[in-house]
Order: C-alpha cells, then sequence, then structure tokens
C-alpha cells in the first residue's frame, strides 16, 4: 500500500490510545479491494501530491466529485472496521478463540469426556 493511501486511511480512522487500531490496519481485512484502492490513489495523487490540498480537503472533494467512490470506501473501510478483533471484543461482540493464542485452558481431569468420545466412535462406526 502506498504511503499516501495509508495516511489518508489513518485521517479517517486515526491510531487509537493502544496503537493497534487505524485506518491503514484495518483496510483489506476482509479481502483485497483493489478497484476500491486504485481509484482512491489515483485521486489522492491528483489532489495531495499536486496541489496544496490537506487530507481533509480531499475529502470534501472526493464527496462532491466522486460520491460513488466515497460511498464504496465509507461502506468497506466501515465493514474491516468493525470486523476487527480489537473492535468487535471492546463492543462485546466477540471472544477470541481460545487456541492459538486466547484463553489458556486450566488443566483438568479429562477423563470425564471418554463416555463421549466412545459413544461417538460407536455412532461412527453404525453410519
Amino acid at each position: 500500500m502506498s504511503r499516501i493511501l495509508e495516511e489518508f486511511l489513518d485521517f479517517l480512522i486515526p491510531v487509537g490510545q493502544d496503537n493497534s487500531i487505524s485506518g491503514s490496519r484495518v483496510w483489506n481485512r476482509l479481502g483485497k479491494r483493489t478497484t476500491i484502492e486504485h481509484e482512491l490513489l489515483n485521486f489522492l495523487e491528483q489532489k495531495i501530491l499536486n496541489t496544496e490540498h490537506t487530507y481533509e480537503d480531499a475529502l470534501q472533494l472526493l464527496e462532491v466529485s466522486n460520491p460513488i467512490l466515497c460511498s464504496s470506501l465509507t461502506e468497506a473501510l466501515l465493514e474491516d472496521y468493525f470486523e476487527h478483533p480489537e473492535v468487535k471484543t471492546r463492543l462485546s461482540q466477540n471472544h477470541p478463540a481460545p487456541f492459538p493464542i486466547g484463553y489458556k485452558l486450566p488443566s483438568t481431569d479429562w477423563s470425564i469426556l471418554e463416555p463421549v468420545i466412545v459413544r461417538s466412535e460407536s455412532t461412527q462406526k453404525r453410519k
């Protein structure tokens, strides 16, 4: 990702207090968005590099001159943001997976699961 695009995405979603969430870190979380990225990069290069516009000015120009790209960018960025595990955890919408880096399970007597395992094996043999 180019520096100008990264900075623009960080302008839209600033870096959080713990530095774990920002626009550039959540972008493309749900898949590549090359069309939006390419169009946005062309727009930013025209408006930022070739003129004295700020990112705020560029955002306002984007809203006026290309509302479809602006709405696509907003939709994609919000979708990626709210699917980020950190955001979901903070909103109490996500509990991290127990493995490999999630919760540690306490040591316990796993023999209580033996009847379930035996029942499962016998069910599979019947099929």
